[in-house]
């Protein structure tokens, strides 16, 4: 009898043991163990995928339509596949357009105080003193103003025109002229006299907008006289006053280049502009654009901006009616002729 209850018991420990076995938890996942390869079971349908932003691997579940007698469990190998998100590469710059217009980019800082009395105060004229004898008051040649480091033509290998304006007050077509040029895509120099332009309260904006839209503020004088009426002593306090009067009101922006006024270019302002930390200016082409009561047709205007394209082209203009009319339609036909735009600055 105590043998039959022994042979029981070994008997309930063995089905005990293989039911355990039986129901074993179907999935196991080792600490730190990679499961890149798993593939789903079909009966659980469930996927171990590593996705590579944790030390343990994720569990996805796939869900699976239900099994019944007359539907066969789906063969593992044609599960949607699990697919990583591609990264984005960087955006690459696009090239310019040179057709498109451009937005506002450049900061300016606000006006700063300026004392011109103490400024030519303390001006040292020995770094200019004495002129040399060749640095005449008479209207400079191409090659003179070459020589003292001055600009008549830039790139006169290249098919480019470079577009600068004069303004000694303003008329109201500054900021129109402005919104044109940036619908070309075109980059000017705006040469500005201080009595008269610069020192107006009411222009500063103006002045904050051309260099904000990235074109380039120069110096057209501190007084709108010929130089040639000047003495040496004069015409430095000219120069160095309108170059500093205008740093300060932009904030300390560099004054670095200079056009005479009236267009006359004498040797002697090409010498003295240099010896001040400016280039001087010259024009291989203006025409007759600034009188109000005489102001050319936009068609006649045209045909002038026309007449002057050449390789290196400085063009001398105002910031007038006919221009303002007629510069878009110059811009379209010089690009259309192999020609394109730059900033004075630009090679």
């Amino acid at each position: 009898m105590r043998r039959k209850k022994i042979f029981c018991l070994l008997a309930t420990a063995a089905l005990l043991a293989a039911g355990c076995a039986k129901s074993e938890d179907p999935i196991s996942i080792p600490s730190g163990t990679e499961n890149n390869n798993t593939k789903p079971s079909a009966n659980t349908g469930i996927e171990i995928v590593d996705d590579g932003t944790a030390e343990a691997p994720s569990v996805q579940i796939v869900t699976l339509p239900p099994l019944d007698q007359n539907t066969v469990a789906p063969d593992p190998e044609t599960l949607p596949p699990v697919t990583e998100t591609p990264q984005q590469a960087d955006p690459q710059p696009q090239p310019e357009d040179p057709t498109q217009p451009v937005s506002p980019t450049v900061p300016v800082n606000p006006p700063q105080p300026f004392d011109g009395e103490a400024f030519l105060a303390s001006l040292d004229y020995n770094t200019v003193l004495p002129i040399p004898a060749d640095a005449t008051a008479t209207t400079a040649t191409e090659n003179q103003i070459y020589t003292y480091g001055g600009i008549y033509r830039k790139n006169t290998g290249k098919n480019v025109i470079y577009i600068t304006f004069t303004q000694g007050y303003e008329n109201g077509n500054t900021l129109p002229m402005l919104d044109l040029l940036d619908s070309k895509n075109v980059k000017a120099a705006f040469f500005l006299v201080v009595k008269g332009y610069v020192n107006k309260e009411a222009n500063i904006p103006i002045m904050q907008q051309i260099v904000s839209r990235g074109h380039i503020v120069g110096s057209h004088g501190y007084n709108h006289v010929y130089t040639n009426t000047l003495s040496d002593t004069d015409l430095i306090n000219d120069i160095a006053l309108s170059k500093a009067y205008i740093s300060a009101a932009l904030g300390g922006y560099n004054v670095a280049f200079y056009k005479a006024p009236y267009g006359d270019l004498c040797v002697r302002d090409v010498y003295v502009s240099s010896k001040l930390g400016m280039v001087a200016t010259a024009n291989s082409f203006q025409y007759y654009d600034y009188n109000a009561e005489e102001m050319p047709t936009k068609e006649a205007a045209l045909e002038k901006l026309k007449k002057g394209m050449s390789p290196g082209a400085v063009y001398y203009l105002h910031v007038s009616q006919c221009n303002l009319e007629a510069l878009g339609d110059f811009i379209d036909y010089a690009r259309a002729n192999g020609y394109e735009f730059l900033r004075l600055d630009q090679e």
